[in-house]
């Protein structure tokens, strides 16, 4: 256990280290603010609306980024280092390895969200505006759909040796995640059995993120009644013990 949390606060720092995370920390900062400042311009009817919107998908977006280069890039980074070599010979498995890491992804994941979120209502409260129903249920939401995709991010650094093709992959996958309902649309019009059969089977490897999607209609309340926040904790949860589990089998086979 004490190896355990030494290996997931070391992934932590590694992350944290990185420019690439300061690079476009500041990049997501400047933009809230070029934000701010358009809305003021803009002439909109719903200001505080589009200002909060905006925000909401910059973290969501920044957050992509940084997890999936990071998730990406550090892995392949102890590989060609050799450092891994050293904490394998530390009387660490290689499934805690994995494990750890991925739980590292999920603290910098907070981390990240907390830090922007907080720039954003710092401006929503300069500019007098009140903080919306559903803003922190929506925080939530981004946390367990940057969960998800961190477990494929891992699983594709795994499986692949390229860093380019690993992080677009992540992002295909992330893509048609928010499609999996038009997709699932599609195949029922398809004629031929095996191939319509063969894309539905793809669409369960997808992941769902439209059960999670809420950012469009977090300021509804009819959907926020709806929205059962249990079941997409447990989707988080099923989907990436399966996803992260497949990346231990396979590491656990690899020959470094």
């Amino acid at each position: 256990m004490k190896n355990f949390l030494s290996l997931a606060i070391f992934s932590i720092k590694e992350n944290l280290k990185t420019k690439l995370y300061l690079i476009i920390s500041i990049f997501s900062v400047i933009l809230i603010f070029i934000g701010l400042l358009l809305t003021g311009l803009s002439g909109f009817e719903q200001p505080q609306r589009v200002l909060v919107n905006t925000g909401i998908a910059m973290i969501e977006l920044f957050c992509l980024i940084i997890i999936i280069t990071n998730s990406v890039s550090i892995f392949l980074q102890d590989i060609e280092t050799k450092s891994i070599y050293l904490i394998l010979s530390k009387s660490v498995s290689r499934t805690k390895y994995i494990i750890s890491k991925y739980f590292g992804l999920l603290l910098f994941t907070i981390i990240n969200i907390l830090i922007m979120s907080v720039i954003h209502i710092i401006l929503l409260r300069i500019s007098k505006w009140h903080i919306p129903n559903g803003y922190f249920l929506t925080l939530l939401t981004i946390f367990l759909k940057i969960g998800i995709i961190s477990s494929v991010a891992i699983l594709t650094a795994v499986s692949m040796t390229s860093q380019a093709v690993s992080v677009i992959t992540s992002l295909l996958l992330w893509i048609a995640g928010h499609f999996v309902s038009e997709l699932i649309f599609i195949t029922k019009r398809i004629q031929i059995l095996p191939l319509r059969v063969l894309i539905k089977i793809i669409c369960y490897f997808i992941p769902n993120f439209q059960y999670l999607n809420i950012k469009d209609y977090f300021d509804t309340p009819y959907f926020l009644a709806n929205f059962n926040v249990l079941f997409g904790i447990g989707y988080w949860l099923l989907y990436s013990f399966i996803v992260v589990t497949i990346a231990c089998v396979i590491f656990s086979e690899k020959n470094l």
